[in-house]
């Protein structure tokens, strides 16, 4: 099965979701005329990631959901979009996953805040990973910093993922771990890893962009560079399984070991 992939190294405008919404549909539109079957964007793209803003907090029937899921329906393409997504106590960082038909296929809360940013003072943790059919491939959600944690990866191979979706706000100055952990994370799992991530300059930080896509052999196969801009790329899931049957390693993990240390 072959997913055809678009990247969007966006350029947020800070705290300013219409106008992020109205630039992104014409990303979409393209990715859309592009044959893509997803189109996904950064880590908070449409607000702009802030660790400790609680501004333009939303539910399902919020703008960005709202919107996001029309254009998908009115494109038919499917969007990955993260948003900050009200609850009864407060924000979540939350990533959705939805369908060339407008439809939620799968939502995934961020598990692992950014304590080093205070992230963990404006929103909450989530503690459900997602895994997802879409389009045939079976999917896996992480958002940025969860990529320093390999127990989250390795559940979603578990769950037989084969790829992993991993919008985010990598700032330049840590880019070298961004590339090293992309890498580590699909070598050792054995599946496609895409993290997109975003670019410019705003009172957080700065950033490079470097969104990527890594094959299941850790090997590149597509950088989208530095600047605001679409990539586009495809995830052929056969490498998955030819990955492993290269070099089977998995039978040799020893997960009631890693279990008892790990107490």
């Amino acid at each position: 099965m072959k997913l055809n992939l678009c990247f969007s190294q966006f350029r947020s405008v800070m705290e300013e979701p219409e106008k992020n919404l109205l630039r992104a549909e014409g990303m979409i539109e393209e990715a859309s005329c592009r044959n893509s079957d997803i189109i996904i964007f950064p880590e908070q793209a449409f607000t702009g990631w802030d660790p400790l803003s609680r501004r333009n907090v939303e539910d399902e029937d919020g703008l960005t959901v709202s919107s996001l899921r029309e254009y998908a329906e009115e494109y038919s393409v499917g969007i990955l979009g993260s948003y900050r997504r009200k609850t009864d106590t407060i924000p979540e960082n939350t990533a959705l996953l939805i369908g060339d038909d407008g439809d939620i296929v799968a939502s995934y809360s961020k598990i692992h805040l950014f304590t080093p940013g205070r992230e963990g003072e404006a929103f909450r943790a989530g503690s459900n990973p997602a895994v997802a059919d879409y389009k045939g491939v079976k999917t896996g959600i992480a958002i940025c910093y969860d990529l320093r944690f390999p127990e989250l990866f390795a559940y979603y191979r578990k769950c037989g993922a084969e790829i992993v979706f991993v919008p985010a706000a990598w700032p330049c100055r840590r880019m070298n771990y961004w590339r090293l952990f992309l890498h580590a994370r699909a070598a050792d799992n054995r599946f496609f890893v895409a993290g997109i991530n975003t670019t410019g300059e705003n009172h957080v930080d700065t950033y490079c962009g470097g969104s990527v896509l890594i094959d299941p052999c850790g090997e590149t196969v597509a950088n989208a560079g530095g600047g605001e801009g679409l990539t586009f790329t495809s995830a052929d899931t056969s490498a998955v399984s030819g990955a492993e049957n290269i070099l089977p390693v998995f039978p040799d993990r020893k997960e009631e070991l890693y279990i008892k240390w790990l107490r």
